[in-house]
């Protein structure tokens, strides 16, 4: 079973993993268990285009537009998002490649990660992100690849720091490996500082900041 929904207003969804009935009115449905309560750790899901509900092989559901994702594990925002329920992920891009105002965007408490593609487990909290931005306390990531194994620590392969804004390194480090722990603990091994993007022959065998 697919249920298409073209709203003129936001759709809006909580799902819960006992679903057994569906109620919807013109601008929102709910995915309720059969007593009629949506548990803590419920997904609500919602996009300003059209969102998709398909049961035909296992609870799927296709989010179009200003689409977004919130469970307790923290809130995806993208122009597209992709959502397994049965495995609790979800996948997130932008509507076009090129489109820069659609990127996913992944918060959890005061952790922020912008990424042309997200790939992420809600229950596990376990993600990969591709060509992604992280904020943390003193500063900025940029890698071509992250991966965060667990709530708090995350792995970033060609990963650039810098305290400068990302539209603007005047500076930065740049390794081949990097690792945040807590969202605030960087380490690196084998860096090189670049200025204006030219290379100084200083390099760290390791570092941490």
């Amino acid at each position: 079973m697919a249920i298409p929904l073209s709203a003129q207003q936001t759709d809006t969804t909580a799902v819960t993993t006992d679903t057994t009935q569906i109620q919807e009115d013109e601008s929102s449905s709910q995915i309720r268990s059969a007593g009629g309560s949506i548990p803590e750790d419920a997904v609500e899901f919602q996009s300003s285009d059209s969102l998709i509900i398909d049961f035909t092989e296992g609870k799927k559901a296709f989010l179009f537009g200003k689409a977004s994702v919130t469970h307790t594990s923290g809130q995806l925002k993208a122009g597209e998002i992709n959502m397994d329920i049965d495995n609790s992920t979800v996948e997130a891009r932008t509507l076009t490649p090129n489109d820069t105002l659609s990127r996913p965007v992944l918060t959890r408490d005061s952790e922020e990660i912008k990424s042309t593609r997200i790939l992420f487990n809600y229950k596990t909290k376990k993600g990969k992100f591709e060509e992604a931005q992280v904020k943390i306390s003193e500063g900025h990531l940029i890698g071509s690849k992250i991966k965060n194994i667990n709530e708090n620590e995350v792995f970033i392969q060609d990963g650039r720091y810098s305290t400068c804004p990302p539209e603007y390194l005047y500076y930065y480090i740049q390794a081949q490996r990097m690792k945040v722990v807590d969202q605030d603990e960087l380490f690196f091994s084998n860096a090189q500082l670049y200025i204006l993007d030219i290379p100084y022959p200083i390099i760290f065998p390791f570092g941490y900041v």
